[in-house]
């Protein structure tokens, strides 16, 4: 009775290790793919060789390791003979394939080519010409436990340790139609080169493409700077309209303010060069009244800016007064100046147009204003107080 019980459960369990058995053939079939996947890269030809004996290993030795590296999903079109296109073949009879599907570069290109089924000499016709072999260099992993070294078109491949590193795929088979396919075929020497060119232009079309994305970036911080100076401005203009009618109170409450008037007046608010809120003055007022233009002088430097320019008035303090261009208006908002303490603007940041100017030397006729000889026809005028460290 033990025995026909033992029997009863083993024979149960044969359907499972069966289903097991599929399971564990598909999992293997997805591994391939997605290696396979991986590998899938845009098609960059090296050129055409002459098939001969140990060509892979030839290639690898001339490259070095390091170029190795870099034949990753490039392509590699071999030239094989009409006599060499036969099982006759000494590398076909030796059985030089090593691995399946993904070959190791110790075997021979025809072979490998036999073995992928993707030629066979008794079906497959050469035109009397030959055939090309395309193989396609790809990183991978041979391992005699997780491929299958099965005999294949009638070659089965040889047992090898396993390896990591370049490996070799063919991708297809051609025969010639013209003798002119044949005529300019390439060099291992001529291939190192081309493969040097296509990393040189790989690695510049990645620096461009960095390059690129800098100066996207740059662009984004300029916007965000920009939306939030324009921010702060309407901020600013909010702020100063709320305080104009509690101005108006004030000066209705006592009549004897309105006696006393400022000698310039405000004109209106705007912005200037560098996207900042400023209280612009009256053209007229600010040169026909010297006495008190002079004066602010003393403490206040005068701004004077055209569509695209900007001009500092300044007084040296010995009874003359400077004026220089600013070299970067748009680049010194007026909260940076008043942050570092730049008001009137370093040596550095300005160009000294006229000096030592004198009260008679300053005029302002129909618009424009006269310094000595030198003329401009500015739009904006807004004072901002001495600031020095």
């Amino acid at each position: 009775m033990d025995i026909l019980i033992r029997k009863r459960t083993l024979d149960n369990l044969e359907p499972l290790s069966s289903e097991f058995s599929s399971l564990n053939c598909q999992l293997q079939q997805k591994q391939k793919a997605r290696r396979l996947a991986k590998t899938q890269l845009p098609q960059t030809n090296l050129g055409t060789v002459h098939y001969k004996k140990n060509l892979l290993g030839e290639i690898k030795t001339t490259l070095g390791n390091e170029l190795m590296k870099s034949l990753n999903s490039l392509y590699l079109t071999v030239y094989v003979p009409p006599s060499l296109a036969t099982r006759e073949n000494t590398e076909v009879k030796k059985r030089n394939v090593y691995g399946s599907d993904m070959y190791m570069l110790r075997s021979d290109a025809f072979a490998i080519a036999i073995h992928s089924e993707k030629f066979t000499p008794e079906t497959d016709k050469t035109n009397g010409l030959g055939i090309f072999v395309k193989l396609r260099f790809c990183e991978g992993y041979h391992s005699p436990a997780n491929q299958s070294l099965k005999k294949r078109n009638g070659i089965s491949p040889k047992f090898c340790l396993p390896a990591k590193g370049i490996m070799v795929l063919v991708e297809g088979c051609t025969s010639v139609e013209n003798i002119q396919q044949i005529g300019n075929l390439d060099q291992i020497e001529t291939i190192k080169e081309k493969l040097l060119q296509t990393i040189q232009n790989s690695q510049l079309k990645k620096n461009q493409s960095k390059e690129e994305e800098k100066e996207k970036e740059k662009k984004k911080e300029k916007e965000k700077e920009k939306e939030k100076e324009k921010l702060i401005g309407i901020e600013n203009i909010k702020q100063f309209q709320k305080s104009k009618p509690k101005a108006q109170e004030i000066y209705a409450q006592n009549p004897k303010l309105n006696e006393k008037k400022s000698p310039i007046s405000v004109h209106k608010v705007c912005f200037t060069l560098s996207n900042d809120p400023c209280l612009s003055y009256e053209f007229g007022e600010v040169f026909q009244q010297k006495d008190q233009l002079f004066k602010t002088l003393q403490t206040q430097v005068l701004y004077l800016e055209t569509r695209n320019q900007r001009f500092e008035l300044t007084s040296n303090f010995k009874g003359g007064y400077q004026l220089s261009k600013v070299k970067n208006p748009l680049s010194q908002p007026q909260r940076r100046m008043k942050f570092q303490k730049n008001v009137p603007m370093r040596k550095t940041h300005t160009q000294i147009i006229r000096d030592n100017l004198q009260w008679k030397s300053i005029k302002f006729v129909k618009k424009f204003a006269h310094f000595d000889d030198f003329k401009i026809s500015p739009q904006k005028f807004y004072f901002m107080g001495v600031l020095k460290k």
